[in-house]
């Protein structure tokens, strides 16, 4: 079992008590023959958003260590991708080398799409990649016009909807377990081939 693997199931195992917490489908991506890793060793990315950034920042912090990959986080509490933009908050983390960019937010039937786009904007004006991780609570219907939208665009999402992420009462935000099995399963899928 390789370093990165390893890292993933003593992370998952130390931050929670359980066995299996998310259970992974294959999406396009993994389909796709000679498709490369996202994030490879040595290299860096930045993950932003509200609070769901925050929590899965925690459980992904030790899993790019391991795999020695630095990783920037940035997780603001209540502040969707329109707060982002108004208070020129992306902009810090477009300076410097060229890095993948990650965005969460806690988004649900209503797609704030318009803000997330101007946001893609910034990032690939920068020349940045820009993916999406869709909330654990993301209906079909809202993923269906993130996926619409970013159609012929340079970017990804990253569904979180084949996976079973335990969440806690409020419905939207990942158990300490959810979260963990959450960082795992993005981890494999941007490190894998």
């Amino acid at each position: 079992m390789d370093s990165a693997k390893r890292e993933w199931l003593l992370g998952g195992l130390g931050l929670a008590d359980g066995v299996g917490l998310v259970r992974p489908t294959l999406g396009e991506d993994e389909l796709v023959p000679g498709r490369q890793p996202i994030i490879k060793p040595g290299e860096r990315f930045a993950l932003f958003g509200d609070a769901l950034a925050t929590g899965l920042a925690v459980s992904l912090m030790p899993l790019t260590r391991g795999a020695n990959v630095r990783l920037h986080a940035d997780g603001r509490a209540g502040m969707g991708p329109q707060d982002w933009i108004d208070q020129s908050l992306l902009k810090p983390l477009l300076e410097g080398a060229p890095e993948p960019l990650l965005g969460v937010f806690a988004w649900g039937d209503v797609v704030p799409t318009r803000a997330m786009f101007g946001l893609e904007e910034q990032a690939v004006a920068r020349g940045r990649a820009l993916i999406w991780v869709a909330p654990p609570a993301a209906g079909q219907a809202a993923l269906r016009v993130v996926e619409h939208g970013l159609h012929a665009r340079p970017h990804r999402l990253f569904r979180s909807d084949g996976l079973s992420i335990p969440l806690g009462p409020d419905n939207m935000h990942p158990t300490v377990r959810g979260y963990a099995g959450w960082a795992g399963a993005l981890w494999d899928w941007l490190s894998s081939v």
